[in-house]
């Protein structure tokens, strides 16, 4: 069954820079932090220089913001301390010896990175191997490493001169079918991601295909899409005033209602986990717009969703602790409390968690959130 469309009000921010510039955006992202690193270490050191001249202090919200974007992105890729590696054991205990929060990013680009090269050593039928020696990864590493493959995976295949059609079928054949239970959804919304990023004029088209298909996946194909969204419009450039491009182009983008509900969680899910460490940019989001969000209740379960995959990870580390003892502005409280701090208490409910209870515990924190 083929969703029902909608019509969509047309973003008055991100129109300002059109679909050509936030394609060169989105390639120049993957250009300069794509994994392997292919920049000298002298210019991945300014590169690192200027991360940590952004925020601080005196720089407000939005530097702040940018700085843990740019972050995510440096141990996604340059700053990825498993490459140069050769034992893979040596590769994930240098991973996780980043502790929690930039582990998650570096698990990410080393399953990129790994999909790139079995994508160069056989284009025909790459073999996706998995090394044992990342069984040793918290629970949610082996779904944040297959979401690094499949979005490598998915970057490449689009790069071909297939149609999107034969991209998606292929996509499903080497990432999808061939994907350990649970991990189908982890995969597609590799696929949302590459195509929000680097080619977001095909987005409707590849709902169509996908519906047409793996029609029970397009609701993580959108919420990959929410996630590329905040990385390819951070507020500090993007936004100006109360405007906030990224969530006029999640109402946008998606052609109907269960895109948008899906792209509205994946941004929050993208907030909230490269911002864990700061909530008062979560809180200056909501206290801008909070009043705009569509779908309440979709935007509390996108950050439950992170929030459950940092339980996960390291359980309550010092991160987690301060995010909900976080106090906001009176004036913000009630939403606070509505939108974040409940939701956030019902993620925390999981015991301790497995890599195959994580995923389903997961989905059930997507599905289950109640305000």
């Amino acid at each position: 069954m083929i969703l029902a469309r909608v019509p969509r009000n047309r973003g008055r921010l991100a129109d300002e820079w059109g679909t050509t510039a936030q394609q060169t955006m989105g390639r120049t992202v993957f250009r300069l932090f794509k994994p392997p690193p292919r920049n000298s270490t002298r210019v991945a050191r300014l590169v690192l220089a200027a991360i940590q001249q952004i925020g601080g202090r005196s720089g407000g919200v939005a530097a702040q913001e940018l700085r843990n974007n740019l972050e995510a992105l440096w141990y996604f890729g340059p700053g990825n301390p498993a490459f140069g590696r050769q034992a893979p054991a040596q590769r994930i205990r240098s991973i996780i010896a980043l502790g929690p929060h930039n582990a998650v990013w570096a698990t990410e680009g080393l399953g990129f990175a790994e999909g790139e090269a079995a994508w160069k050593r056989n284009p025909a039928a790459p073999e996706l191997r998995v090394d044992p020696a990342e069984e040793a990864l918290p629970a949610p590493g082996k779904a944040v490493r297959h979401l690094g493959v499949s979005l490598a995976i998915a970057r490449l295949l689009l790069q071909t001169s297939a149609s999107l059609g034969a991209v998606v079928e292929r996509f499903l054949d080497l990432c999808v079918r061939n994907a350990p239970e649970g991990y189908a959804g982890v995969a597609v919304e590799g696929l949302g991601f590459a195509v929000r990023m680097v080619y977001p004029q095909r987005l409707l088209d590849a709902d169509l295909e996908l519906q047409e298909t793996a029609g029970d996946l397009v609701s993580y194909f959108w919420h990959g899409v929410g996630r590329g969204i905040y990385f390819a419009f951070p507020r500090a450039w993007y936004s100006r005033g109360p405007g906030s491009a990224a969530l006029e182009t999640a109402m946008r983008d998606p052609p109907h209602e269960a895109g948008r509900r899906n792209a509205l969680a994946g941004l929050s899910f993208a907030i909230t986990l490269v911002n864990l460490g700061h909530p008062e940019i979560l809180a200056d989001f909501l206290r801008h717009h909070g009043s705009e969000l569509h779908d309440p209740t979709a935007f509390s379960s996108g950050m439950a969703e992170a929030i459950l995959m940092r339980h996960a990870w390291a359980n309550c580390d010092a991160d987690l602790a301060a995010f909900r003892g976080y106090q906001p502005d009176p004036g913000l409280g009630a939403l606070w409390t509505r939108l974040i701090q409940n939701p956030c208490e019902q993620a925390l409910q999981y015991p301790d968690l497995n890599s195959g209870q994580f995923i389903a515990a997961l989905k059930q924190v997507r599905e289950g959130v109640s305000l």
